[in-house]
């Protein structure tokens, strides 16, 4: 992919971001610079359309991302800079006193954090026990916040993908383990869609790190729609990871 089809497509993957309505050639061109008329941007869509990374959900609608265009962002971000990241570190490093004065559970602050910043599902969790599952009892917990902001997202208006929604939130306390299996200790992964290693959420994207722990260890994730902020909520999942490791004396203090 050239760089100027490159910047197409990332360009209606943010505005769709934005937006949530598809994109169309002649506002893609007459919107942003690159140099190229309504008639070209038809061809540039309609190519990355017949290549997989765009759709049209209707005939005379604009393109939307599918998951194998998302993935192709995604990807760039992850080798990207991603400059709000240490901005937001150290946000939540000046929130760890107020955590401790106000005798907080952290996890529990930390996922009510990111539920509240990423506008979808923020959540915390510790595994212990032989099986790994993470759920309240036995050394194990998983707070979740953010069903709220999530219920008004533009993609819950629709039934089938609100029962979907409901399926997820049923199941995503027996089920993290297997995502925490799928992610290295010392990156952030996203999964797209059918990516997804969880039935419930294949029209889902998560964003998943794990922190350090005495212990054991313990997992920090974000879940959205597809059409989720991408850039923003990895450098999220990034720095709460880098947060929780870095502050284990004072989430050991107050799990006690």
């Amino acid at each position: 992919m050239d760089g100027r089809t490159q910047g197409i497509l990332s360009t209606v993957v943010r505005e769709y971001i934005r937006r949530a309505e598809p994109i169309g050639s002649e506002w893609l061109a007459e919107s942003f610079n690159f140099g190229i008329a309504a008639a070209t941007m038809r061809q540039e869509l309609a190519r990355l359309d017949e290549s997989g990374y765009l759709m049209q959900p209707h005939t005379s609608a604009g393109r939307v991302p599918t998951d194998k265009g998302y993935r192709f962002f995604v990807n760039l971000l992850l080798v990207e800079e991603r400059r709000g990241h240490e901005r937001l570190l150290q946000a939540m490093l000046r929130q760890a006193e107020a955590f401790e004065r106000e005798r907080q559970d952290i996890m529990r602050a930390a996922a009510q954090w990111l539920g509240e910043h990423s506008r979808n599902l923020g959540m915390v969790g510790l595994s212990g026990g032989e099986d790994g599952v993470l759920r309240r009892g036995s050394g194990q917990m998983l707070y979740a916040f953010g069903f709220k902001q999530l219920l008004r997202q533009p993609e819950l208006g629709d039934v089938q993908y609100l029962a979907q929604a409901f399926s997820l939130f049923e199941s995503i306390e027996e089920r993290i383990a297997d995502l925490v299996d799928r992610v290295p200790t010392d990156a952030t992964s996203v999964f797209i869609g059918r990516e997804n290693p969880l039935r419930e959420a294949r029209q889902w994207s998560m964003v998943v790190g794990q922190f350090e722990r005495a212990g054991g260890p313990g997992m920090v994730a974000i879940a959205g729609p597809t059409r989720m902020d991408y850039d923003r909520n990895i450098a999220l999942v990034e720095a709460m990871r880098q947060f929780l490791t870095a502050n284990q004396e004072l989430r050991i203090r107050n799990d006690e």
